[in-house]
């Protein structure tokens, strides 16, 4: 979880990465400590790569530690192995921090870009907020390769992800599901990108 004061800090943010396939997977959540959203997003990232067995490794903090035993209560199948790094010792957690760190790095220049197209500033307190998150794991996720040629959501399905990017506010047209004869049928319409939603 992540609370830094930055431009985020309107919501925290649960920030997770998969060791073997390097995935990242991100949310803006409520509040910080056992929430259903919360729960539920980080039971769904378990769920989706697939594990039998997950070691999930965290600094100490108590409102992390809560949340992920209470994922482990939502998953009964998977074998939850909880680790926690020693209060204030950095580099034992730092695989987490640097995840963060990327995250926030990306989630800093799709908002400069969305501002950009937009022409303006978008507040702290613009929903956008809920959604860059989601967004900059799964940009990292599809997009960034490895130096073994992969991209991390190539190396967890074993296919390459197909589908444009799709930046935020990208005009595009889309049809309308019901139209009066005489009248169009596709309207102008802005893209948000596409992002990953785990099963729940």
């Amino acid at each position: 979880m992540n609370d830094d004061g930055g431009e985020s800090a309107t919501m925290p943010m649960l920030v997770m990465r998969d060791r073997p396939t390097k995935c990242y997977m991100a949310t803006a959540i409520p509040s910080k400590g056992v929430d259903l959203y919360a729960v539920r997003f980080f039971a769904g990232c378990v769920t989706e790569l697939g594990w039998k067995r997950h070691v999930s490794k965290s600094d100490n903090e108590a409102s992390l530690v809560a949340l992920k035993a209470a994922a482990g209560d939502a998953l009964p199948r998977v074998e939850m192995v909880p680790q926690e790094s020693p209060v204030g010792d950095h580099q034992a957690n730092g695989e987490a921090e640097v995840a963060a760190r990327e995250v926030k790095r990306t989630m800093r220049s799709l908002k400069e870009a969305l501002e950009e197209r937009l022409q303006k500033r978008l507040p702290r307190t613009h929903d956008v907020w809920t959604w860059l998150p989601r967004r900059a794991a799964a940009c990292l996720s599809r997009y960034r390769v490895g130096a073994d040629g992969w991209a991390a959501e190539q190396r967890r399905t074993g296919r390459r992800w197909n589908l444009s990017s799709g930046s935020a506010s990208t005009p595009g047209w889309r049809r309308k599901s019901r139209a009066p004869a005489l009248r169009p049928r596709w309207s102008r319409a802005s893209t948000s990108g596409t992002t990953r939603a785990p099963a729940a």
